[in-house]
């Protein structure tokens, strides 16, 4: 599935664009549509498009679609039997029952009602749906496969979904809501459903940028890396946000946030994918650009759930714990399908000390995207905390698995298995997370212990030497009890060596922290005495 696949991208067809907005247009299908009208409106194109004509049943369901009233649209159309009407009609369906669904979420985050659930699929509104949809798949056109496997979907039948959702796109490439609901599908199996589906695409541009997405939302994030270059197509917002999610998923917050940015000069009333930027300005702490974007995106649309979430991330880094809660449960509320805010309220509840509620939410999130590791590793310092190591563990390496190259997730599983005095294998987590970016050092320091702990003096040595050269670089570093370790056993380790040389340097170093002076002179005094 990682191979890299490249292919000959086909330029911009007008034509082809046209009809797709037209069809995506008339059947209602308005976000697909209007990304579609991006690519046409870059590609130079200026003239009139006309819409063709439809049945005045079918313009009145399709008016009363746009206003909201789905049950009007469903008995408009009850008896009209032609592929375009069958599709608006189980389209207002399925809506009108989501909203229903999300309707019944109490208002108070408190009660946790957004954490409930109900998996009896017999009582499922949408299995019978499905079923009333079935007797006309046989007939169904693309974009009627693609609502039918929406529907299969809710009913949680995602492997069902799968062939009539590629079937779909092979025949209507340019629908992208069937894009996003494939990457709902392919994250929660393995490569034996991925690798297939993968060879089942079909040959069309918009199967590259899907490529793209998936390997970053399967955090095979160096692959998606690798097919940007191959993307020939004119750079619009669809294109910047697509590149500025994968450098977030990569962890690549400098040229992510410049991409962010660019993104926002580009249309600044865009709100797709400005979630994920709150979550990076979150990461690193850039509370006046949060409240910046926060204060635009809520004169914007103050209830769209990218809104929603960037507000609950302004709150939670002010400490705000239950208004953030608030309105990422709002956001949920909005669009069931916004499912990463369960991590962002689990988180919340942690901070508030609530580890049942935490628990109950990261759950949610995995149920959500199985592949969401920030969900698994919720879990596993939720167990932590709960003082309950062995669950951490099991969470904290499904976490790792899912993306290896995460040094906090490495991190915690060796703290758990250090906790249990399972030494060789903290030494194993930390070994990794040394290998992946340690950022503050706390990797290397933590290894360099254990080995000294081990009686392994070359290797710890060796680590704590690494540690002081990287990140022990002023006298202010040199004060911290970690450095003060470090150098304190440099300068014991190079004496036993009769390297007085090296242990007079680390002993000098001790005197930059009052607390270890007298150690220092003791060791400068018995190193001058050997050297006589």
């Amino acid at each position: 599935m990682e191979k890299e696949i490249r292919m000959n991208e086909e330029k911009l067809n007008q034509e082809e664009l046209i009809a797709a907005f037209s069809d995506l247009s008339t059947r209602c299908l308005s976000q697909s549509a209007t990304w579609v009208l991006e690519f046409l409106i870059t590609s130079g194109f200026t003239q009139k498009i006309n819409l063709s004509q439809k049945s005045p049943q079918f313009l009145q369901a399709q008016a009363q679609f746009r206003i909201g009233e789905f049950k009007k649209a469903v008995n408009t159309l009850k008896d009209c039997q032609d592929q375009e009407s069958l599709g608006l009609r189980f389209l207002s369906r399925l809506i009108d029952l989501q909203r229903e669904i999300e309707q019944t979420i109490p208002d108070s985050s408190n009660l946790l009602g957004i954490l409930s659930s109900t998996n009896n699929r017999s009582n499922d509104p949408y299995e019978s749906l499905a079923q009333e949809a079935e007797p006309f798949v046989e007939s169904f056109d693309p974009i009627n496969l693609y609502i039918y496997a929406a529907i299969l979907v809710r009913c949680n039948r995602h492997k069902d979904a799968l062939p009539f959702l590629l079937k779909s796109l092979n025949a209507f490439p340019l629908n992208r809501s069937a894009w996003r609901l494939l990457i709902t599908i392919l994250i929660r199996f393995d490569d034996s459903v991925i690798a297939p589906s993968l060879g089942s695409l079909p040959k069309h541009w918009t199967s590259l940028l899907f490529r793209i997405e998936l390997f970053a939302e399967l955090q095979q994030t160096e692959a998606a890396l690798r097919l940007i270059p191959s993307i020939n197509l004119p750079r619009t917002a669809s294109i910047v946000a697509l590149e500025a999610a994968v450098r977030y998923h990569h962890r690549d917050f400098e040229r992510a946030q410049t991409l962010f940015e660019e993104l926002r000069r580009m249309d600044p009333y865009r709100l797709e994918t400005l979630e994920l930027y709150s979550n990076l300005l979150f990461v690193k702490e850039d509370v006046a650009g949060l409240s910046e974007l926060a204060q635009s995106l809520t004169k914007i649309d103050k209830f769209r759930p990218e809104t929603l979430t960037v507000s609950g991330n302004y709150f939670a880094i002010n400490g705000r714990h239950e208004e953030a809660i608030s309105h990422f449960a709002m956001a949920l509320r909005f669009d069931s399908s916004f499912g990463f805010a369960y991590t962002l309220i689990g988180h919340e509840f942690v901070e508030l000390e609530n580890i049942s509620a935490a628990i109950a939410a990261y759950t949610k999130a995995y149920e959500a995207n199985p592949r969401d590791f920030r969900a698994l590793y919720g879990l596993g310092r939720a167990f932590e905390m709960s003082k309950m190591p062995y669950q951490a563990i099991l969470y904290y390496r499904n976490a790792v698995t899912m993306n290896p190259s995460d040094t906090r997730m490495w991190m915690a599983l060796g703290e758990c298995y250090e906790e249990l005095m399972e030494r060789e294998n903290a030494i194993k987590c930390y070994q990794r997370a040394v290998c992946n970016v340690d950022s503050d050092g706390i990797a290397i320091y933590k290894l360099a212990k254990l080995y000294k702990e081990e009686g392994d003096e070359d290797r710890a040595a060796f680590c704590f030497e690494n540690y002081t050269e990287k990140y022990v670089e002023d006298e202010e570093a040199a004060k911290k009890d970690e450095a003060k370790e470090a150098i304190l056993f440099l300068a014991q380790y190079f004496r036993g060596k009769n390297n007085l040389d090296k242990a007079e340097m680390y002993a000098q170093r001790l005197m930059f922290d009052p607390s270890a002076v007298a150690e220092g002179n003791a060791l400068m005094k018995d190193i001058r005495s050997e050297r006589k």
